[in-house]
């Protein structure tokens, strides 16, 4: 991996780039809010 950014110059590429992006932000956060719980849930 490199450090420099690569610029997308189609705007329909980038757009599909962000949906992915966002989409993965919030499984994420949803997975961690479920371990949150069940951690909770434990004692």
């Amino acid at each position: 991996m490199t450090d420099e950014k690569e610029k997308i110059e189609d705007e329909i590429v980038d757009a599909q780039i962000k949906k992915q992006a966002r989409k993965v932000i919030i499984k994420g956060n949803l997975v961690a809010l479920g371990i949150m719980i069940l951690v909770m849930l434990i004692p």
